[in-house]
């Protein structure tokens, strides 16, 4: 059976990810956001 080809990872623009961190409202939540970016961390 022929493996199946490797997708590349989809990561942020700054951009988007700039806009990720505005649309949250509490500073806690932003601060988790913050962190979950820039450490590569995933929800699930």
């Amino acid at each position: 059976m022929p493996r199946k080809p490797k997708k590349l990872p989809y990561y942020f623009t700054l951009e988007e990810a700039n806009e990720l961190v505005q649309a949250t409202e509490s500073s806690d939540a932003r601060l988790a956001t913050r962190l979950m970016l820039l450490c590569g961390l995933r929800v699930s």
